[in-house]
C-alpha cells in the first residue's frame, strides 16, 4: 500500500502519539483521492494564467512591463500558488481518522501550526451510521460515517472517506465487544 492512499489497512510503520504497545492500528483512513481533484485543477490553471495574461497585455494596457518585470511578477505568482497547493496537499495528507483495536482517532490538521486530536475508546461507541450522496460518492465509492459516542466529544466525522460501507462494517464489530473478541 502506499503512503498516499486513502485507505490504509494494518498500515506498516504507523503510531500516533499515546498508542499502547498492545494497539494495533486497523485502518489509516483520509479523504478520497477524488476530492483533491478540484484544488489540483485550480492549482494547474491558476499556473499558467500569467502566461495568458502577459500574452495579451496590450489589451490590459500594460505592454510597457519590462522582462524582469514580467519575471519577478511570474515568480511571485507560481510561488504563490505552489504554497496554496501545498498547503491544501498537506491540509489532504494530515487530516487522518485512525482505527485501531481500542479506540478510534481523529486528527485534524488546520494550517502548518494547529492540530486537534479528538479519540474515543470502542466501548463508549453507541452509534455508527455513514451515508453517499450524489453522483461522484456513488461512482467513485466515497463517503461519510459519522460515529456517535458516550465520550465528551460526542460525535466523530469521517469525511468524504473511501469504501464506507465497508469501513462502517468494520468499526461496527470492533464496537461490539463479542465481535471484537473475534478480530482481535
Amino acid at each position: 500500500m502506499s503512503a498516499l492512499s486513502a485507505l490504509i489497512k494494518k498500515p506498516e510503520n504507523t503510531h500516533f502519539d499515546g498508542q499502547e504497545p498492545s494497539e494495533e492500528i486497523i485502518f489509516l483512513l483520509r479523504r478520497h483521492w477524488i476530492t483533491n481533484v478540484p484544488w489540483l485543477f485550480g492549482s494547474v490553471v491558476a499556473l499558467f494564467l500569467p502566461t495568458f495574461f502577459f500574452t495579451f497585455s496590450g489589451s490590459f494596457g500594460l505592454e510597457g512591463l519590462s522582462d524582469v518585470q514580467e519575471f519577478v511578477i511570474n515568480l511571485v505568482w507560481c510561488l504563490a500558488v505552489l504554497g496554496f497547493a501545498f498547503e491544501k496537499f498537506l491540509s489532504w495528507f494530515f487530516n487522518a481518522h485512525l482505527v485501531t483495536t481500542k479506540r478510534i482517532v481523529d486528527i485534524d490538521f488546520w494550517g502548518i501550526f494547529y492540530t486537534h486530536v479528538s479519540e474515543t475508546s470502542l466501548d463508549k461507541i453507541q452509534d455508527c451510521t455513514y451515508h453517499m450522496g450524489g453522483i461522484s460518492q456513488v461512482l467513485f465509492n466515497y463517503g461519510t460515517i459519522t460515529v456517535q459516542t458516550a465520550a465528551e466529544k460526542r460525535e466523530f466525522e469521517f469525511e468524504l472517506i473511501p469504501n464506507p460501507a465497508f469501513v462502517h462494517d468494520k468499526i461496527t464489530d470492533l464496537a461490539d465487544p463479542e465481535l471484537r473478541k473475534k478480530i482481535e
